[in-house]
Parts: structure tokens; sequence; C-alpha cells
């Protein structure tokens, strides 16, 4: 574990930052260069202030990386949110990280790797860094798990693609579905998610068709005042007869219980 100062690129450092990225794509740099220079880079809030980061060495995963993003801002008592949007102060964190954490050997970044965060209000939703730490606060970190859990935290992955790009992730709900039906739990603090989830047969119950199922929902409903059962309920049966989360079918007739539903008290092999 390693201390690290935090600041803030000015205009200079990001586009050194983006150049070496650059260069990387075309195989011309493996490591990061030293681009904590006084001519390119400023303080992150008050210069009296000594804002430090740990960056461990061993690899981690989402998850834990995501914490100590977290942990940074919350030690100084500062609302991530509204560090959205600033670029120079992502594009420095995701320097700090970025070869021990944002990248790997033989990785080449590709378009869609972002490690500077994009002008717009929308941008963080899928910058390498932000994005993590947006899905942990956006409903708590005990819900969405299974997003969390890859261990590439180099690339923004098909499952953030799937649920972050659409109106899904304003639902506690469906982020409570995901870990019921796909997060695995071997009872001894070891967390895995199915093969299914990222499976790309559609005849099987994968990601893709979990999103399908509930985007023709969202057509009629208003997902987030749905309870998580009820959601369940109206969903096909590929889905409803995994996992523990009862189904909710009260005044819905012609979703009355299926024999199958709920047989099978186990996440989706």
């Amino acid at each position: 574990m390693v201390k690290k100062n935090v600041n803030r690129f000015t205009v200079e450092g990001v586009e050194a930052f983006a150049e070496h990225i650059e260069q990387k794509r075309d195989n011309k740099s493996k490591r990061m260069p030293n681009l904590a220079k006084a001519d390119l880079i400023e303080s992150f809030g008050d210069p009296k202030i000594s804002f430090t980061i740990e960056v461990p060495s061993k690899k981690l995963s989402k998850a834990e990386l995501s914490d100590i993003i977290l942990g940074f801002f919350n030690a100084h008592k500062i609302d991530i949110t509204t560090t959205y949007g600033d670029q120079g102060l992502w594009a420095y964190l995701t320097y700090l990280f970025f070869d021990k954490h944002l990248s790997k050997a033989g990785h080449k970044p590709v378009v869609t790797d972002k490690y500077i965060l994009s002008e717009g209000s929308w941008g963080y939703y899928r910058h390498a860094l932000s994005a993590m730490c947006w899905i942990r606060e956006l409903h708590g970190k005990d819900v969405g798990r299974v997003l969390m859990l890859s261990p590439d935290t180099h690339t923004f992955g098909d499952s953030l693609e799937q649920i972050l790009a659409s109106p899904l992730y304003q639902s506690k709900q469906i982020f409570e579905l995901l870990d019921d039906l796909y997060l695995i739990d071997d009872g001894k603090g070891n967390l895995s998610r199915s093969p299914t989830f990222l499976n790309q047969n559609n005849t099987k119950a994968n990601l893709r068709q979990f999103k399908r199922s509930i985007g023709r929902l969202n057509m009629t409903y208003h997902l987030p005042s749905l309870t998580v059962g009820r959601l369940k309920a109206m969903l096909p049966l590929q889905f409803r007869e995994w996992g523990t989360i009862e189904d909710d079918t009260m005044g819905l007739p012609k979703l009355a219980k299926d024999p199958l539903v709920g047989s099978k008290k186990t996440n989706i092999p």
C-alpha cells in the first residue's frame, strides 16, 4: 500500500495523460511516465490541506477499488457527486491507479476504455473510475454487487453497459434482483457470479434477456415504484423459478403462481 498525493490535472496535464494513453494504444509506451509535475497539476481543494490516497499493490476488483475511492472522499467529507464533472480531478485519480489497477500487461486500451471524463452531465457513467463509484453510491453497497465483481477493472464491461446505459439503473429493485439471480456466495465471504450472467446464448436466462424483459415492463410501468416481488412476478418464467425473492402476484390473476415459480431456491447456474 503506497500513499499518493491527490491533485488535479490542468488542461495541459489532461492532454499529457491523454497522449500517453494514445501511445499505449499504439504500443509505443508500456508504463505511465511521471506526470505529477508543477506545470501539469494544481491543488485539489484547500492547498493548505494534504489530500492523500492509498494505492494498493495487489490487483483489486471493481468493488474493492471503488471502496478506496469512496473512502477518500468520505474521509475528507467531500460529496463525491459534486466532483463528477471535474475532468482534471478524475483524470488525475485515474493516473494514480492506471498502471496497477486500470491497465494490465498485454491490454491495449480501446475507445470504450474511458480514462478521461467526457464533457457533459452524463460523462461519469462510463468513466473507468467514476462509474464504479456511482454504482456503489447509487443504491448502496449491498445491492448490485454482481456488477462489481469483475477483476477486469481496466474495461468498462458488458454488464455495466447493459444496465447503466438505460433507465434500468434508476430502480434499486432491479439491482436486488440481479444479485438474487446471479450472485453466488459460498458462505465463506467469497463472491462470484453465475456463468449464465454474460452468456451470449439467447435461450439462456442471461443478462441480455433480463434487460430485454425489464425493458418491456419499463414501457408500461414506473419500475422504481414496484416492489422487488412484484417486479419479479412480471418476468418470464425462466427468471421466476430461480432465486430466493418471492413473487408478489396479489391482484394479478393472470400471473397466478406456476408450480415452477420459486422451485429453485438458488441463483441461476
